[in-house]
């Protein structure tokens, strides 16, 4: 997902829901200009910032008050306080204004009961997903897919397969995946990998099944 792909949702619904594992770069994503131009943040993500559990207190004991805090506002880690949820719900019904709110969150929101019930049909749900191999290595493209997908017939595909350079160091490059400190460079790589995927997916467990794993997707 791009910014230019979240300013077109924006546009266009009352409330963006942007998910993904945690270090994906949502917060990044949501906070610089031009997405964040004109709009409000707040996060429920830093426990130790005194500011951060102000607004925790204020989404779960008055949370119609916060969300009318300002007429376009971001919602940083918003699994943090479900209750917010329903008041966003209200606020959307009152008014449908195209990007009254953008929500993120690192658990999968879709999952959550609370959070299914109070923006069905009112929100638009966007995945961030960690880099790919093309993001990584700087290529607008999506490597050499995009000239096979496009081939016009089967001589052209198989001359565009054999002229295809290797990926050098693949299975290196798979495994240390997408996400910005990957477990396996660290020194304690016994169990830090483990560990990291159990945290990376921690807010997605509920009594109902996982939708994703930490895992970044294959190299391209």
């Amino acid at each position: 997902m791009t910014g230019r792909q979240l300013l077109a949702a924006l546009d266009r619904f009352p409330a963006v829901v942007v998910t993904g594992a945690r270090q994906t770069g949502k917060t990044r994503l949501v906070t610089p200009p031009p997405v964040a131009r004109g709009r409000v943040f707040r996060t429920l993500d830093d426990l130790d910032d005194l500011d951060v559990l102000d607004v925790l207190e204020r989404a779960e004991r008055g949370p119609d008050g916060l969300v009318e805090e300002a007429p376009r506002l971001t919602l940083d880690e918003v699994q943090r306080a479900p209750d917010l949820l329903r008041a966003v719900k209200r606020a959307v019904d009152r008014g449908r204004t195209p990007g009254r709110f953008l929500l993120t969150g690192s658990a999968n929101l879709l999952m959550m009961r609370r959070v299914s019930e109070s923006l069905a049909g009112r929100a638009v749900y966007l995945d961030l997903w960690p880099m790919n191999e093309a993001e990584q290595a700087g290529r607008a493209g999506a490597g050499p897919w995009s000239a096979w997908l496009a081939a016009p017939d089967a001589s052209q595909l198989q001359r565009s397969i054999r002229s295809a350079k290797p990926v050098a160091d693949l299975a290196s490059r798979i495994r240390v995946g997408g996400y910005p400190v990957p477990a396996c460079t660290r020194r304690d790589s016994g169990g830090t990998r483990a560990s990291r995927s159990r945290r990376c997916t921690a807010g997605s467990r509920s009594s109902r099944p996982r939708s994703r794993s930490c895992a970044s997707r294959p190299a391209r």
